[in-house]
């Protein structure tokens, strides 16, 4: 999830993963074979930057060989473009699901071959997707935001619901759907997560007294939230009131730990804390909260991290955590025009490899043979 001051804008079976490089890497494949990484890897999105007319884009790392793959959509498809702020991508069976925000469009594409299947047009920017009990169902980030249904069989829109404004993830859990409402460009006072009965398609409970809700994770028998907080109107217009809390029998916890960005991989959740201030120096921090007692420690020194963190993800299968990083620009600051990058680490953070992603690296999303 990209900070919303700062921005306009969830699997491996791997021998090895292969050696890093910066710019000029020897393991990036211009025009690759489709069929030839199907089953390992982790899709990256990149938004790109639609105020600066770059397109965004949809790569790809695959894991048995550490090859990186750049624009896949662009190449299966004619040079067609993703759209204006490519923001997730979700696998199910078949398809791969992209949600392209301020085009209003989720792309339905082949698993193998990229090539687009049909393009959904929605009523709002579509912000995150998930599955379940054999349907699709997408976050449409508007004010009123809401929750939309795809079944994948004739990828039609069968349902809609209103949330709340602002919706971001969404994440089934223990029969029923829970959407982070993040309220993230008022005054948090219609922040909450809504909580969806999918059977009947209604909205059964809010939970609230978090402000700007926004990821959501599930190890399937917990369940965590990580609030963005807000941000102070003056310089250096700071972060703050931001971190993670786990809901239990639709009850907040107190505050497990302060965090921007989680992800959960059975009973770890790891967590970063790059929250922001204007014109400070960045002292970012990376953890791990050990989900039998919630009891949280570092991960990482912050030396060993990266730039500019903007979302983390963990190998299911093995793992090993991805993080993926915009470049520094001019002054220090964050590029928002030029290629960002992805490092892979072993769970006990060794550093294993640096590779290429596309302008606007902004989320990740894993790629497992059934």
């Amino acid at each position: 999830m990209k900070k919303k001051f700062l921005f306009f804008a969830a699997s491996i079976f791997s021998l090895t993963f292969a050696a890093c490089s910066d710019n000029d890497d020897p393991n990036q494949k211009p025009n690759p074979e489709p069929a030839s990484k199907v089953d390992y890897g982790v899709f990256i999105v990149n938004a790109g930057n639609m105020y600066s007319n770059i397109d965004g884009s949809l790569g790809y790392i695959e894991f048995g060989s550490g090859d990186v793959f750049q624009n896949l959509f662009k190449e299966a498809n004619n040079n067609a473009t993703i759209g204006d702020t490519f923001n997730s991508g979700y696998v199910d069976g078949d398809y791969i699901y992209l949600a392209v925000t301020d085009s209003k469009v989720i792309h339905v594409i082949d698993r193998k071959t990229f090539e687009l299947i049909k393009t959904i047009s929605t009523s709002a920017g579509p912000r995150q997707i998930t599955s379940y009990n054999g349907m699709v169902y997408v976050t449409l980030f508007g004010q009123p935001g809401s929750v939309v249904e795809i079944d994948p069989s004739s990828l039609e829109i069968t349902r809609s619901i209103e949330v709340g404004p602002l919706p971001e993830y969404i994440v089934p859990f223990k029969g029923n759907l829970y959407v982070a409402v993040s309220d993230g460009y008022g005054d948090g006072s219609q922040a909450s997560i809504t909580v969806i009965d999918p059977a009947s398609f209604n909205v059964t409970r809010n939970i609230t007294g978090i402000v700007n809700p926004v990821n959501l994770a599930t190890n399937g028998n917990q369940l965590y939230v990580c609030s963005q907080g807000q941000y102070l109107s003056e310089y250096p217009y700071t972060q703050y009131n931001y971190g993670v809390y786990e809901i239990k029998d639709n009850v907040l916890s107190e505050k497990l730990c302060e965090a921007t960005y989680i992800y959960i991989n059975n009973d770890k959740l790891y967590f970063m804390d790059a929250s922001y201030s204007y014109g400070e120096d960045h002292n970012y921090s990376y953890g791990v909260l050990d989900t039998k007692n919630n009891k949280a420690s570092k991960w990482i020194n912050s030396e060993d991290g990266v730039d500019y963190p903007v979302a983390i993800g963990v190998d299911p299968v093995e793992g090993r955590v991805i993080i993926l990083s915009y470049e520094l620009g001019e002054g220090g600051y964050a590029s928002y025009t030029t290629p960002g990058y992805a490092k892979l680490y072993t769970s006990d953070g060794q550093l294993i490899g640096k590779y290429n992603t596309g302008v606007g690296v902004t989320n990740m999303f894993f790629n497992v043979a059934d």
